[in-house]
């Protein structure tokens, strides 16, 4: 049970430093940075030191996904934000964290605690075969 309760402690410190790593404008409509390209009328690519940021934002601009990837180019995190009308910022709302070994996939979903501003709540687990699931997420292309 500790090392339950340190694993989630780590998951949140990893998914946190990720969204402050790849912050994104406070408003859909803003591009945040010069080297960032439009590929799809709803998908941006930005590319980083470390990892590639793949951010998609719903045709109504209310839920946006950000997708970092690692260098095989599957995705490693998962993170849903919520635009807030008014407060005219995003809000973290949900974070998956992907590790991939040679025998299994693991994910981890954790729900964002807005009291503690991290990803600490409802934190869940799920191993799956990687020869019979080799990736979780695909970034959509539209």
């Amino acid at each position: 049970m500790k090392s339950m309760k340190f694993f989630a402690a780590v998951i949140a410190t990893v998914f946190t430093v990720n969204v402050n790593a790849s912050a994104k404008p406070n408003h859909p409509n803003k591009l945040h940075n010069a080297k960032m390209e439009m590929t799809s009328p709803r998908t941006e690519v930005a590319n980083s030191l470390i990892d590639k940021t793949v951010t998609t934002v719903s045709a109504d601009k209310s839920v946006k996904f950000d997708y970092i990837l690692d260098d095989e180019g599957r995705v490693k995190n998962r993170i849903q934000q919520a635009w807030n009308k008014s407060t005219g910022k995003w809000e973290p709302v949900a974070a998956y964290s992907i590790v991939y070994a040679d025998k299994e996939t693991v994910v981890t979903f954790a729900e964002y605690n807005r009291n503690r501003r991290t990803y600490t709540s409802n934190v869940q687990q799920i191993r799956f075969n990687a020869d019979e699931i080799p990736f979780i997420f695909r970034i959509p292309t539209k």
